[in-house]
């Protein structure tokens, strides 16, 4: 109370002073609400990118899987390849010492051949590419004797 018996609330100072001040704390609560409204904002927008880079990762992921998987296949495929050529490497050493063998004996056959004054027949190398190709065909039958037949093996399951 004031002297004069008048209220302090009911004054036009007072009331001008409260109006002024719940200007001004409106003005503040409505600053302290946009920074409030900007920060989720910002957090929303955060959690989107982390949400695609999180897809993103994860098609990397999927993606890193199906190469490597590609990649031991390819690895896979190189060691059976490399493997068919030391085979076919063996098998080419073998005919080529075959050949040098034969070559030798022919050769061998064709200096006694000489020295014995006995001619080569002009058809020799026909007579011994037949024989030759005879020798081949054996071996090729014995190595199939050899090995089992696959239709057989089946049969016999």
């Amino acid at each position: 109370m004031i002297v004069g018996g008048h209220k302090i609330e009911d004054t036009p100072q007072f009331r001008n002073a409260l109006e002024e001040k719940k200007t001004i704390l409106l003005k503040e609560f409505d600053i302290k609400l946009q920074e409030v409204e900007k920060e989720r904002q910002a957090i929303e927008e955060d959690k989107a990118q982390v949400e695609r880079y999180k897809q993103l990762l994860l098609k990397q992921r999927d993606i890193m899987t199906a190469l490597t998987s590609k990649l031991n296949e390819r690895d896979e495929a190189i060691l059976q390849l490399q493997e068919e050529i030391e085979a076919y490497d063996k098998i080419n050493r073998e005919q080529e010492e075959i050949i040098d063998n034969r070559n030798e004996r022919n050769n061998l056959l064709e200096n006694v051949l000489r020295r014995n004054n006995l001619g080569i027949p002009e058809d020799f190398n026909q007579v011994l590419y037949k024989l030759i190709g005879k020798i081949d065909r054996e071996r090729k039958n014995k190595c199939k004797e050899k090995q089992p037949n696959k239709r057989e093996n089946v049969h016999s399951l």
